[in-house]
């Protein structure tokens, strides 16, 4: 059975209508307030019986000196640096 052009050019055509939905502000959440918004839980507690080898600090997190204050107002969430290490990467 061969389909003719007319067929795949109506295929095409309602494959780019379903697929126009999938963009824009409606369909992903935006997430920038969940940063701002977020309740700091108290830290994970493991056992006393544990093996120290399998629970160590894969990615342990520096300390800070300094207490959290969340901003007030409009909070632009930063990008993330880029794989250089630069920030002088041509736009």
């Amino acid at each position: 059975m061969k389909l003719s052009r007319m067929t795949w050019g109506l295929a095409a055509l309602a494959m780019v209508a379903a697929l126009t939905g999938c963009r824009g502000g409606g369909y992903y959440h935006d997430r920038n307030t969940e940063y701002v918004n977020a309740e700091l839980t108290a830290p994970l507690e493991l056992p006393a019986t544990r093996n120290n080898f399998n629970y160590h600090d894969a990615m342990p997190v520096p300390a800070v000196n300094t207490t959290f204050q969340a901003p007030q107002g409009h909070f632009e969430v930063p990008r993330p640096q880029g794989l250089t290490g630069t920030d002088n990467v041509a736009k």
